[in-house]
């Protein structure tokens, strides 16, 4: 709040504001820093994806959703279904997207992002960090299973075999 007009009431005003300031900066930093040492310690932060829930501040097997979303997993990697028929069948099955409250039906944008999560195969990865981290959860597939699938995906693959590791 202002505290006067003259040259030493504006000065304190000045000194005030640039203490708070760093209070601020030193919050966000032990923040920044928190989330990263939770990432690399193999944690997440956010929600977890469809087939997980969290539990006492893990991601953990979700009884309700994790057999659905293997058999997905599973089927995506025999190569015989396009994204959209994956969709269909999850939606058959009764998984939805959860918001909030709301409750979605899976497109095939959302099984593409979906089978694009290395967090099935055990690993964490981030935008905002450059390493890749082994996960505290329970992996539902393979690395194996995951690079096969991403080769379907990435249509690299005509007989119906991972072409190679991508790293």
């Amino acid at each position: 709040e202002p505290t006067g007009d003259s040259p030493t009431e504006k000065l304190v005003e000045t000194i005030l504001a640039g203490f708070a300031q760093l209070d601020n900066d030193i919050r966000s930093e032990r923040a920044k820093n928190g989330l990263r040492a939770r990432f690399l310690s193999g944690m997440i932060s956010g929600k977890p994806p469809l087939g997980y829930k969290f539990e006492a501040g893990y991601a953990v097997k979700d009884p309700k959703t994790w057999d659905q979303v293997k058999k997905a997993w599973d089927l995506m990697a025999t190569g015989t279904k396009s994204l959209r028929d994956i969709a269909q069948l999850m939606n058959e099955w009764g998984l939805r997207e959860k918001h909030g409250k709301r409750e979605y039906r899976l497109r095939g944008q959302t099984a593409n992002r979906i089978f694009r999560l290395k967090f099935y195969a055990g690993k964490l990865v981030s935008p905002t960090y450059p390493e890749e981290v082994t996960g505290q959860h329970i992996p539902m597939i393979s690395e194996e299973q995951f690079y096969k699938v991403q080769a379907i995906l990435d249509g690299r693959n005509p007989n119906k075999i991972a072409l190679a590791k991508r790293t």
